[in-house]
Parts: C-alpha cells; sequence; structure tokens
C-alpha cells in the first residue's frame, strides 16, 4: 500500500510551495517523486523543478535531494559530478545527510578524486551527528581497509550504530569481534566454539569481580567474559571502552596459539 499524507496538509503545503517557500517546495516534489500524494489530487508541478528550486534557495534537504537525484539518474541525467556539487552545498550546512554523502564519494571515487582522509573526516562528521550510514561504513573501513586498519575504532562505530539498531545489538551482545574481523579467526579454529567461548551466565557483583580476578590473572577465557560482561551489563555496569579493551585482549592473546 503506498504511503500518502493527508490532503488538507498536502494542499496547504503546496500553497506555500507556489509562494516560494524553499521548505516546502522540498516536500511537495518528493511526495511526487515518492507516489505519497493524496488520492484524487491531479499534479501539475514539475518535482525535479520544484526540488531544484528550493536547493537553489540554499535548502540543505533539497540539496542533498539534487544530489541524490544525479548519483542514481532518476528523472535526470545520471552525472556523479553534479552530485557531489549538491552534496557539497548540502554538507556545507552541516547536513548530516549532505556530510555522509560527500564522504562515501570522496571514499569510493565518485564524481571527485579519491581521497581517504577527505572521506574519513567527513563520514566521522557525519557519524558525531549520529548519521548510523556513516557510523556503519566508518566500522567497516576501520575494520576492512588497510590503509586506515584501527580495530577499536572500528569496534566504537559498531557499538554507536548498535545503540539505535537492534539488530546490530544483537550482533555485538553475541559477539565480542564484530563480522568484519570474523576473517580473523585463528586458522585452526575449524568451529565457533573453538575460539569463541559460550556466554557467561548472569553473574552477581561478586561473580563478576572473581571472574576479573583471572582474567588479570592472563585466564584467556575469562578475558574474553570480562568482555561480554562489560557489553551487556552482567555483573558491572556496560562499559564500551572496557569491552573493546578485554575483547581485544582476547584477540592478542588467540592469535598468538
Amino acid at each position: 500500500m503506498e504511503r500518502t499524507i493527508p490532503k488538507a496538509i498536502y494542499e496547504s503545503l503546496l500553497k506555500y510551495a507556489k509562494e516560494g517557500n524553499a521548505e516546502c517546495q522540498n516536500y511537495i516534489g518528493y511526495y511526487i517523486l515518492q507516489s505519497e500524494t493524496p488520492e484524487g489530487v491531479e499534479i501539475h508541478e514539475d518535482p525535479v523543478d520544484l526540488i531544484r528550486q528550493s536547493a537553489q534557495k540554499g535548502w540543505p534537504a533539497a540539496q542533498y535531494n539534487m544530489g541524490l537525484l544525479y548519483e542514481e539518474g532518476y528523472y535526470v541525467n545520471k552525472d556523479a559530478r553534479q552530485a557531489f556539487e549538491w552534496y557539497s552545498k548540502s554538507a556545507q550546512q552541516l547536513s548530516t545527510e549532505g556530510m555522509a554523502a560527500v564522504g562515501m564519494c570522496y571514499y569510493s571515487g565518485s564524481g571527485v578524486p579519491a581521497d581517504l582522509e577527505q572521506a574519513l573526516s567527513w563520514l566521522t562528521k557525519a557519524a558525531e551527528q549520529g548519521d548510523m550510514r556513516a557510523q556503519l561504513l566508518l566500522a567497516e573501513m576501520y575494520a576492512k581497509d588497510e590503509r586506515c586498519a584501527d580495530k577499536d575504532k572500528a569496534l566504537y562505530w559498531f557499538c554507536r550504530v548498535a545503540e539505535k539498531d537492534p539488530l546490530r545489538e544483537a550482533e555485538l551482545k553475541q559477539f565480542v569481534l564484530v563480522p568484519p574481523y570474523y576473517d580473523q579467526v585463528p586458522p585452526q579454529a575449524y568451529n565457533e566454539s573453538d575460539w569463541y567461548p559460550p556466554l557467561p551466565e548472569p553473574m552477581t557483583e561478586e561473580d563478576f569481580q572473581n571472574l576479573l580476578e583471572k582474567a588479570l590473572q592472563g585466564d584467556v577465557i575469562a578475558m574474553c567474559h570480562v568482555a561480554d560482561c562489560y557489553k551487556v551489563g552482567n555483573g558491572t555496569e556496560q562499559n564500551t571502552e572496557q569491552m573493546i579493551y578485554w575483547g581485544n585482549l582476547y584477540l592478542d592473546e588467540i592469535h598468538k596459539r
């Protein structure tokens, strides 16, 4: 079933759009492109022209939408350079979507020469403002791209994604090492249980302190369990930094075997 907005709201937005309101022009153009206009309403407006007018007036959401249209070749000729330019206009106004898009363009070399430093800079700006696409891409870059590999940062950004995404949170509760690190499992470990011990049972504060003492004495399995406890707040308070610290100790020890 197609999503639509109430007719009265649409007509009110259309009225202001015709009067030149940039925000309303972008909304109406978007609703038309997404087929979200109310049933029975006759469409006489050009949606791309409305979004373009809004973008030219400086509305950041419209500038991002223009970039997306050019990137996808949707209702306009596909043009990566034009896409990057519109994304950049949006990003300069601190639009999180625009900043994330600019970072992705720099990373892939779409519409602009590839530049890892610029990609990380723009993606980090977007990620710090809560853009999940940027957070996830940063995690994957830090995990897999040897030019900027940093497992601590990879885990940090996956944790930030998990704060808002229950599916990612479930993954993080199951593993100390996030998915991009699966290829780091020692070759002799044919089964998950060979390299990742079962999750610890619910613990009291005293149980956790005993476990922590074992980890401090060099018990590798205890290190892994301590990381899990910090991750979910089992016997202690949740602590992402400690989870990463103990998870990495476990990773380093398991690779020595």
